[in-house]
């Protein structure tokens, strides 16, 4: 049930917004509506993030863009800063575009290694 998943991770999100895909059957190249944050219908779209010391917070667009607003305290050139990731409907699987505003080198290269530009 899409509506009783867990969303504490951002990789939670991206699985919540590739189900609601699925369930409305968003077939490939197609436009994604109907797959963001929906506060005021529990039974529609993606449940809500729960924050972590790491993300603050996570919202989703109907159209299933995520964005996270990374935590406080984490170092400089990463607080408050964003990680969004866009989503594409291929053929078999849905693929995610990863952008970011950290510019910590470390972190950014983390961020990348660990989501890619396009996977």
């Amino acid at each position: 049930d899409l509506h009783s998943f867990p969303t504490r991770r951002s990789s939670d999100l991206k699985t919540a917004v590739a189900l609601c895909i699925q369930e409305k059957g968003i077939a490939a190249g197609g436009t994604i509506s109907g797959c963001g944050t929906n506060t005021t219908d529990p039974n529609s779209g993606v449940p809500e993030f729960t924050p972590t010391k790491e993300v603050a917070s996570a919202s989703v667009s109907t159209a299933g863009v995520i964005t996270a607003t990374l935590g406080t305290n984490i170092g400089t050139g990463v607080d408050g800063l964003n990680i969004v990731w866009t989503p594409s409907i291929g053929e078999t699987a849905v693929r995610w575009t990863t952008t970011s505003t950290v510019t910590q080198t470390a972190a950014l290269q983390a961020i990348t290694k660990n989501n890619g530009t396009g996977s």
